[in-house]
């Protein structure tokens, strides 16, 4: 009872932050698809398929089969151990394979965020060392056009003599 607990408040703390990574991460005009396309993926890996692996993994539980005109029918008796084992460790492994996955993706979208950061740090370098760039080369200018000015002054001085 307790680990069936467990494992559906982790199943349940899994739903809010993966429709938050798809917000956060998803440009705006690009939402409402990828908002579609996670729960047709909810739909098409996990809802449908579930009731398929769940129900092979009680069947094969069972100790004593019904039978009507020589045919298997519906089971008569399980074996609660392994019904239960069977039943949480499915849920158990599918679980945790989702936060392996959650997890994985966390890595990912870090990686990329660094690396997102790294690349305007050297834009911001790099516009820092281009303005300093023109401090010193209007600096260059600056004294040059002085410099010309004087020549020219010296030229003027010695034509009026």
């Amino acid at each position: 009872m307790v680990l069936s607990s467990l494992t559906c408040f982790l199943a349940s703390l899994s739903q809010t932050p993966s429709f938050m990574m798809i917000l956060r991460t998803v440009t705006p005009e690009d939402k409402s698809f990828a908002l579609g396309i996670q729960f047709m993926l909810f739909r098409v890996l996990a809802f449908l398929p579930a009731p398929v692996l769940y129900g092979s993994a009680i069947d094969s539980t069972c100790i004593l089969w019904g039978k009507k005109c020589n045919k298997n029918t519906s089971c008569q008796y399980y074996n609660l151990d392994f019904f239960r084992q069977r039943f949480l460790g499915l849920q158990i492994f599918f679980v945790f394979g989702g936060l392996v996955f959650f997890f994985l993706s966390f890595l990912v979208l870090k990686r990329a965020d660094s690396a997102q950061r790294m690349k305007l740090e050297q834009r911001k370098s790099g516009a820092a060392n281009e303005k300093q760039d023109m401090k010193d080369s209007k600096t260059f200018l600056i004294y040059s056009n002085a410099q010309n000015d004087k020549q020219e002054s010296r030229e003027r001085k010695d034509e009026k003599y």
